[in-house]
């Protein structure tokens, strides 16, 4: 870079601006993305502990903010439904068995399951793990 070689902070300033703005331009993340992180971790037997919890959560919140930033998705994208199936059989009974305690109601009347919203199954995750 020039700015580098001439010791020039102005140009130098200008060239990384340039660089990055290019970087993030490239488009690192799609919906599929999204997809991925979830159907990765069903694939590997669910979400059973904190740390795939936490590697999961992180990465989708990477994923939605530089999503947003480009305006890829317009509103706050929740893909809670990627979230509650991806959750480990053990966690997902314990979390149904706690929202039934709470008389929170978790099924339609058709016997089909409500997916609680994002920040409610968050903190049941938490909570179990």
């Amino acid at each position: 870079m020039k700015g580098y070689e001439e010791k020039n902070w102005e140009i130098l300033k200008e060239e990384l601006t340039t660089e990055w703005e290019r970087l993030d331009l490239d488009g690192r993340y799609s919906t599929e993305s999204l997809d991925n992180i979830f159907s990765n971790a069903k694939r590997a037997g669910g979400i059973s502990k904190l740390t795939d919890y936490n590697r999961c959560v992180s990465e989708y919140e990477n994923i939605t903010n530089y999503m947003g930033k480009y305006e890829y998705i317009i509103r706050e994208f929740e893909n809670n439904e990627e979230l509650y199936s991806s959750i480990s059989p053990e966690i997902m009974t314990s979390i149904i068995r706690k929202r039934r305690r709470d008389k929170v109601r978790i099924q339609e009347r058709d016997g089909g399951y409500i997916v609680p919203e994002i920040k409610v199954l968050k903190s049941c995750i938490k909570e179990k793990l």
